[in-house]
């Protein structure tokens, strides 16, 4: 693992998640390289905090043990959980977004799972945004906001 400089410089992007907002600060070497992630919820404390904490630790290890920020990207976006927000499925993909944002976007691919709107808290199948409308194909289930 690369050793990580003193100073580094980076963003913050702010999404609005299911669980809150979630703050992702992107942090890059003297070459503009991505070197380390940090996440955190809104909400103080609690299951998704550790969670999103973890999930930057896990990234940054990644980053620094050479993984391509592509195959991050393309790992963590479309991932979805029954909090459902506009325009992210899960706190997993607001992570995505906010290192495509950051990132060169011309490296990354675009999302899979444009129509997808989390996961059914019925059924666990997936959700499609439709017409202002969570609905699940699976077992019927609709959320509108």
């Amino acid at each position: 693992m690369s050793p990580r400089p003193k100073v580094l410089k980076g963003s913050t992007v702010k999404n609005k998640t299911g669980c809150g907002t979630l703050y992702t600060t992107i942090n890059e070497d003297e070459n503009g390289k991505p070197i380390e992630v940090f996440c955190r919820l809104g909400k103080a404390g609690g299951c998704g905090s550790a969670l999103t904490e973890t999930l930057g630790r896990l990234i940054t290890t990644g980053l620094r043990n050479g993984t391509p920020i592509e195959s991050l990207v393309k790992q963590l976006q479309g991932v979805s959980c029954h909090q459902v927000s506009i325009g992210v499925s899960s706190c997993v993909d607001a992570v995505a977004k906010a290192l495509k944002e950051v990132c060169d976007k011309d490296k990354l691919e675009p999302t899979l799972n444009l129509g997808n709107a989390g996961a059914c808290p019925e059924c666990g199948g997936a959700l499609t945004a439709e017409s202002g409308c969570a609905t699940c194909h699976s077992c019927g289930y609709s959320k509108c906001s």
